[in-house]
């Protein structure tokens, strides 16, 4: 799996760099990677797709590397309102989506640990700032939280989910 976003990483990285532009402000694509949730084995790739000076909408995709994390996967596709004064650039405020797969204790059995999936939606925000260099590098930081909607299984999934990131791309 790390093998497979590190290529998708790069070709993207390539991509970018293939293209003749003016500076960062005439890309409209932007792929990042979130060290802060790549650290806790749980690597994050986003793609923002620039709508205008101060609009982005874009996706997030975040899978475990181990099965005994309580998150499996998820994905968050998000909208992006910048108050910058460069091209979708600055303080940002985001509203958000998750789909997520989680595993929950449901008890102790004979082998150990009883663990069931469930698959879970829900709703929330971040805000954070984004950093663009003059060569399309970018560096962000944000933070939020999303409201499960639906019966929650466990203590964790009463109060929601996680939205954050130090996170490190390009733009393209």
């Amino acid at each position: 799996m790390r093998t497979i976003l590190s290529l998708l990483f790069c070709c993207c990285i390539g991509a970018g760099s293939a293209q003749q532009t003016a500076g960062p402000e005439s890309g409209s694509n932007e792929i990042s990677l979130n060290l802060l949730y790549s650290v806790l084995e749980v690597p994050e790739i986003t793609y923002e797709r620039i709508l205008s000076n101060e609009t982005g909408l874009g996706l997030s995709l975040a899978v475990a590397l181990d099965d005994n994390i309580e998150i499996q996967w998820g994905i968050a596709p998000f909208f992006r309102y910048y108050f910058g004064n460069n091209r979708a650039n600055g303080f940002f405020v985001e509203a958000n989506a998750a789909i997520y797969n989680y595993n929950y204790l449901v008890g102790f059995g004979s082998s150990g640990y009883d663990y069931e999936k469930d698959l879970s939606f829900g709703l929330g925000f971040a805000a954070g700032v984004k950093l663009i260099s003059s060569k399309g590098w970018l560096g962000k930081a944000y933070i939020g939280l999303g409201r499960r909607l639906g019966e929650a299984q466990t203590i964790f999934e009463d109060w929601g989910y996680p939205r954050a990131g130090i996170s490190f791309g390009k733009r393209f």
